[in-house]
């Protein structure tokens, strides 16, 4: 839902303004709660079960730069051999012995 259509705003903080006033703000907030609340997000390709979603990266606490909800889930993927995308390697090796320690 476009509320702002192509609205210009003078400053940043109009911006903020209006924004923290429209409907949209409430779902910012809660997806910002999920992006820090553990297995709260996730993916689910076609023919998945339900019960079965790849998780997201949501358990740092505070909200971590460097991270991101396109990365999957460090704490319940890091013991398994498939090869993701999460935002942190495993420490003390290269990238090319992180790729051989997972095969």
């Amino acid at each position: 839902m476009d509320v702002f259509g192509n609205t210009q705003f003078p400053t940043p903080e109009i911006f903020a303004q209006t924004f923290a006033l429209s409907p949209q703000s409430l779902y910012a907030e809660e997806l910002y709660t999920n992006a820090s609340t553990p297995n709260s997000l996730g993916i689910l390709p076609d023919n998945t079960n339900f019960n079965d979603p790849i998780f997201l990266e949501t358990s740092l606490k505070p909200y971590t730069q460097g991270s991101s909800v396109s990365h999957v889930s460090y704490t319940k993927y890091s013991n398994t051999s498939d090869f993701l995308m999460k935002f942190l390697a495993e420490k003390g090796l290269s990238l090319k012995q992180n790729y051989c320690y997972i095969f």
